[in-house]
């Protein structure tokens, strides 16, 4: 474990702004809090939280506004540094894909004009006890951090966003993960988890909390293989991808893959094409009119736009289907409905997934009630290491991404889950009212995106068979 150097206070202290461009020529700002004489030998960690924004910023008065806000429970030194994006983004999924694409191009700066940027962007370990997830960003909604000094420990919805995410891009992402082994189980057997969580993305509410997770963050993602302080893990040596990549299109074999599995596609398995629009094509074993089919489900595919072949996104739809079917047990009926998505944004899904729900019936699996014996329909979100908390909410929204087209044979598939994990009415009254806490809104995980190990482990997730 590396040690943590106690670093005395030197002069007076204030947010020192080094102003620069990221990869996409836009402003962006390094501030790290130090004296404005440093001696010679003051050292300072070489890791940076990342900060992106959703609302238009002063460039002048709220980056130093920002750090204020978010470390204003800090009080050991070295405190942590922060690296802030100016141009609003759209959304937490385009920060997300940003910030791929600036570890990418920080990789590939020279020593020779780093602009002191170099070695790169840390990963960020979150607990010693699951290192999955190696990415973390910031996103700030609101204005709530220019309240300076009076910033309140509890927000509702103005709270900014705590954003875990794989660094790698999808094509080269990694989900064959063991579980980690009990320090108090000489029994355990190693299992490889089929699935790891993508991205998670939680409301801050309780600023307060936020704030003390900040002060340990850096000091936990020290190298554990390395004596010195303040060492990180850059990825250097890593292949996390190449954003160039991601616009190429298929191998003539996973095409061929494609159509080999879309022509061993049961007969009784109807395609539909609801209308003129070559986005949209539906899978059904029967009448939906009058059928309650067992699986349910809408799929999107974010691949597909980039190709010219209007019947792409049928032979995909006809591929998976049969995989699916393939890798069930017993004999189900199904209706999938595909939608190939104007791009590769996990943004761009959700927003026509909640579009599309508007008008159309809940999804899931088709399950008997114990009670009456009539049946309803559910979705699968019990969590590779994690069941469903009995004092969270259900998420009500559940849709599956292709964001691979080696979806058969490699890693491509995700799971989104939405609109839900909030702390029960009944939890709040009995458990959280009954030890004295405030009656104030609980952080929470508004999504959560897994991705599946292979196309095995997708059939009986989608089936609900654990």
């Amino acid at each position: 474990m590396a040690r943590n150097r106690n670093i005395p206070r030197r002069g007076r202290l204030q947010w020192s702004a080094q102003i620069y461009q990221d990869h996409a020529s836009q402003p962006a700002a390094l501030l790290v809090y130090k004296a404005t004489t440093p001696e010679p030998e003051a050292t300072y960690p070489a890791f940076a939280i990342q900060v992106y924004t959703t609302v238009a910023l002063d460039q002048e008065d709220d980056l130093i506004a920002i750090c204020r806000y978010l470390s204003r429970e800090i009080s050991t030194l070295p405190g942590p540094s922060f690296e802030i994006y100016s141009t609003p983004q759209t959304d937490v999924f385009a920060c997300v894909e940003h910030q791929r694409r600036e570890i990418f191009h920080r990789k590939a700066i020279s020593p020779s004009r780093d602009d002191g940027l170099s070695p790169g962007i840390a990963k960020v370990a979150l607990s010693r006890e699951d290192p999955q997830l190696q990415g973390v960003i910031f996103v700030i909604m609101s204005y709530s951090f220019r309240d300076y000094p009076h910033y309140p420990d509890d927000e509702a919805e103005t709270g900014p966003l705590f954003v875990k995410f794989d660094r790698c891009f999808p094509y080269q992402a990694r989900v064959d993960l063991p579980s980690p082994k009990p320090d108090d189980d000489e029994g355990w057997e190693e299992e490889i988890w089929p699935e790891r969580e993508h991205l998670v993305v939680r409301k801050c509410r309780n600023i307060y909390h936020v704030r003390r997770e900040l002060a340990s963050l850096h000091i936990r993602s020290q190298r554990d293989d390395v004596v010195e302080d303040y060492v990180y893990d850059y990825g250097l040596g890593e292949d996390e991808g190449d954003p160039n990549r991601s616009v190429e299109p298929p191998t003539p074999d996973i095409v061929e893959e494609w159509q080999r599995r879309a022509d061993s596609l049961p007969k009784e398995i109807a395609v539909v094409q609801p209308s003129s629009d070559n986005g949209v094509v539906v899978m059904t074993s029967g009448a939906i009119t009058t059928s309650d089919p067992e699986l349910r489900y809408i799929i999107y595919v974010t691949f597909a736009h980039r190709i010219e072949n209007h019947l792409t996104l049928q032979t995909i739809g006809r591929a998976f289907t049969a995989a699916i079917l393939e890798n069930v047990p017993g004999q189900k009926t199904v209706h999938f409905e595909f939608h190939s998505v104007p791009n590769s944004s996990l943004g761009a899904a959700l927003s026509s997934h909640r579009e599309l729900m508007k008008s159309r019936p809940e999804v899931g699996v088709a399950v008997s009630r114990p009670t009456s014996g009539q049946r309803a329909r559910k979705f699968p979100q019990k969590g590779y290491n994690r069941g469903h908390p009995s004092d969270r909410e259900p998420y009500q929204t559940f849709f599956v991404v292709l964001d691979r087209p080696d979806f058969l044979t490699g890693p491509g598939v995700l799971f989104f889950l939405a609109d839900g994990d909030e702390i029960t009415d009944e939890a709040m009254q009995n458990v959280y009212n009954l030890y004295g806490e405030p009656n104030q809104p609980r952080d929470y995980a508004m999504f959560r995106v897994w991705r599946s190990v292979g196309i095995q482990e997708v059939a009986r997730r989608l089936a609900m068979v654990y």
